[in-house]
């Protein structure tokens, strides 16, 4: 069985993406910044390009093996409280704070 958390941007991208990361999920996630970048181990679509999600989508449910593969790799070794501080980090150090 293959799973994957997908996300919408409007919804609570953050909580989804750090349950995908403690569960081992693989996230597939359009490439908006912000969240992006926060991407090691996931799949990036085009953002509003259903075309292009959908291409990954399938390219998954057909190779199951890439799924897993990535969800091996998923190293989640931090809190939320850590993740969190991490992700302030980032918006202040592109914000120049």
């Amino acid at each position: 069985m293959l799973h994957l958390a997908l996300m919408r941007l409007l919804q609570q991208p953050l909580q989804v993406f750090l349950s995908a990361l403690a569960s081992h999920t693989p996230v597939v996630i359009s490439d908006v910044d912000g969240i992006a970048e926060l991407v090691e181990n996931g799949f990036l679509f085009q953002y509003g390009s259903t075309d292009d999600m959908e291409r990954i989508l399938r390219r998954l449910t057909l190779n199951q093996a890439a799924s897993r593969a990535v969800s091996v790799k998923i190293k989640y070794l931090c809190s939320t409280r850590k993740m969190t501080e991490d992700i302030v980090y980032l918006y202040e150090s592109v914000l120049g704070g």
